[in-house]
């Protein structure tokens, strides 16, 4: 569990603030810090965002209020909206107006938060491994900084126990797989994509997911150079923590699914997390189908550049042969006279 000390940069979340009343492609975005709360500081944060669609309404909340960074979701109707309750400085209750068609979550122990961003339409992140993320998303920024461990390990490496929950039988169980990708634009020498998918997600498209890329970075200035292998292990069976904002935020929600997966980073030859003393790593985590990447005009273009340039080349070759043939075969035969 994290010590309350521990928060998010506030800087970082009051970008996310500016984008209140904006409009984009997919949804309207409307942000809020500690929506009610009248105690709450800087070491306190906790942002609800609805994300308004045609058809529905995306809820996010991102708390880091119990030392535990969580991030909730919840799909509802269109007019509708969350009424938190507080105790001190922390969340009592989550009520909607309207009854959701679905919630899940997703909560990290003992890492330090350092961004999260939400964009209102499908782009890809700023710093590598230059994730997807689309209106229905939310990208999150890890990074061990500087961290400390016991005398007993003297070349220690870092892992993260995600926990998962969402409104699906606990007789059922999250799935993860690895999805193959031929485009390494964005992320040059990755061709691999994780995906962690709720029940619902799996079966209908209409649940949760998280998805990265089995990369992670020893330096702060992310490259190719610094990048360092992820490993996953199996979803196992767990609970939710009490006390925890997942816990109060899924109260009397049933059935629920919770499981938890560890997550590490590293590999041999890379010098443990000692050599640099920071890992960083970075996930989406939304609701509905993972986006799927696409080759750009430009990557098209060069494609259909090299292709075409050999093709041009051959016929060119063949024209020329047979033109030549043809010159040769109407040469006009010549007569001498010698008498």
């Amino acid at each position: 569990m994290f010590p309350l000390s521990i928060k998010a940069k506030i800087q970082t979340l009051f970008l996310v603030l500016v984008l209140s009343l904006v409009y984009g492609q997919d949804r309207k975005i409307i942000p809020q810090l500690n929506p009610g709360c009248t105690n709450c500081t800087a070491e306190n944060t906790l942002i609800y965002v609805k994300a308004i669609g045609s058809h529905d309404t995306v809820h996010q909340i991102w708390d880091f209020t119990g030392g535990i960074p969580t991030t909730l979701f919840a799909i509802t109707a269109v007019n509708s909206s969350y009424i938190i309750s507080w105790e001190g400085t922390k969340p009592s209750t989550f009520a909607l107006d309207k009854a959701p068609t679905y919630m899940f979550g997703a909560s990290l122990e003992e890492l330090f938060p350092q961004q999260l961003d939400l964009l209102p339409f499908k782009d890809f992140a700023v710093e590598l491994p230059h994730l997807i993320h689309t209106a229905n998303s939310t990208l999150v920024d890890l990074n061990f900084v500087n961290l400390t461990s016991s005398e007993e390990f003297k070349a220690p490496r870092f892992a993260v126990r995600l926990r998962m929950a969402s409104r699906d039988p606990n007789t059922d169980s999250m799935r993860y797989y690895m999805r193959k990708s031929l485009d390494d634009e964005h992320t040059p020498g990755v061709f691999e994509v994780m995906e962690l998918k709720t029940p619902e997600s799996y079966y209908n498209g209409d649940g949760g997911y998280i998805q990265f890329r089995p990369v992670a970075y020893t330096q702060p200035a992310r490259g190719v150079a610094s990048s360092t292998i992820v490993h996953v292990s199996n979803f196992v069976n767990s609970s939710l923590s009490w006390p925890s904002t997942m816990r109060v935020f899924f109260d009397s929600v049933s059935p629920l699914l919770v499981q938890d997966m560890v997550i590490s980073f590293g590999e041999t030859g890379d010098g443990f997390y000692t050599k640099h003393n920071y890992t960083g790593w970075s996930y989406t985590i939304g609701y509905g189908s993972p986006p799927v990447e696409g080759f750009s005009l430009f990557v098209i273009l060069i494609i259909a550049i090299g292709l075409s340039v050999p093709v041009v080349l051959a016929l060119s070759g063949v024209v020329f042969v047979l033109l030549r043939r043809m010159t040769q075969r109407n040469t006009p035969a010549r007569f001498v006279d010698d008498d």
